[in-house]
């Protein structure tokens, strides 16, 4: 389980009194007919004890993936000068290689991207003119803003390229858009090792402090954060993830919980035979 759809469309305010009942039910019935429970956090662990009655359940933090870690190191074998160049041309901005490159990756399937979308269109407004903001996996019919450029979906090995070469993730969540796991996104970008500008809601579930592993949205509108100390805190952020976050932690994590499913199954198993 990575997230309750029910307690984050209460808190982004995004359904009626109706569809938030029955999104309730749903949640309800489909945790109590479950024998066994993983979830993604502690804080959905919690949010299961505190609101539907659910007592044990097992916790696997999310993490990369190996193919996204298998592109990365294939990638790294490349200058980010030609990585850029192809992907400008590729998507047709070709003159984006002489800017500074943010990446705003916002699927628009989630709400909380939406919410952060709206956030990105406020902060555009206030920057200045040398940089393009590459956001995927949003599509709109009109440009909005010179500096956007809007690819939609791309392939994963361009998603990933993207994100090698861009000179910082930008993600301004408000604090209305939870969600119920560490974001893959956060974690991709980190993993790639460029800075991370966002919110502590973008930062949910995870260890990490301002200015020490990600850029605070307001330091970067007031620029009152050295752009010398950018490269420092991306450094301290993949460290943080590379220790914590990568597939071969997630592989022990998930190997201890079914240990311990195991266990609890053939101890019921024993006592049932036992009656």
């Amino acid at each position: 389980m990575h997230g309750s759809s029910w307690l984050e469309t209460l808190a982004m305010g995004k359904a009626n009194t109706i569809s938030k009942l029955l999104l309730f039910i749903s949640e309800y019935i489909t945790y109590k007919h479950a024998k066994y429970i993983i979830v993604a956090s502690r804080y959905l662990a919690m949010v299961l004890n505190k609101y539907f009655s659910i007592g044990e359940v097992f916790v696997i933090e999310n993490a990369l993936t190996p193919i996204f870690e298998n592109i990365v190191t294939k990638l790294k074998n490349i200058s980010i000068e030609n990585i850029r160049r192809t992907l400008c041309t590729s998507l047709e901005v070709f003159d984006c290689h002489r800017k500074k490159i943010f990446v705003a990756p916002l699927p628009d399937i989630f709400a909380s991207n939406i919410l952060a979308y709206e956030e990105l269109l406020k902060i555009t407004s206030m920057l200045s003119q040398d940089f393009v903001i590459f956001v995927t996996g949003l599509k709109v019919k009109d440009k909005i803003h010179r500096n956007i450029v809007y690819t939609g979906y791309l392939s994963y090995p361009m998603y990933v390229a993207l994100i090698i070469s861009s000179d910082a993730a930008i993600l301004p969540y408000p604090k209305n858009a939870i969600c119920g796991g560490i974001r893959n996104k956060i974690l991709e970008a980190g993993y790639c090792g460029i800075p991370i500008i966002t919110t502590a809601t973008g930062m949910l579930h995870l260890p990490a402090i301002p200015r020490k592993h990600y850029i605070p949205i307001e330091d970067f509108v007031n620029n009152s954060l050295p752009r010398e100390s950018w490269r420092s805190i991306a450094s301290e952020f993949r460290g943080l993830i590379e220790r914590n976050y990568t597939f071969k932690v997630f592989r022990l994590s998930l190997l201890r919980v079914m240990k311990e499913i195991l266990h609890k199954f053939s101890t019921e198993v024993g006592k049932r035979n036992a009656e």
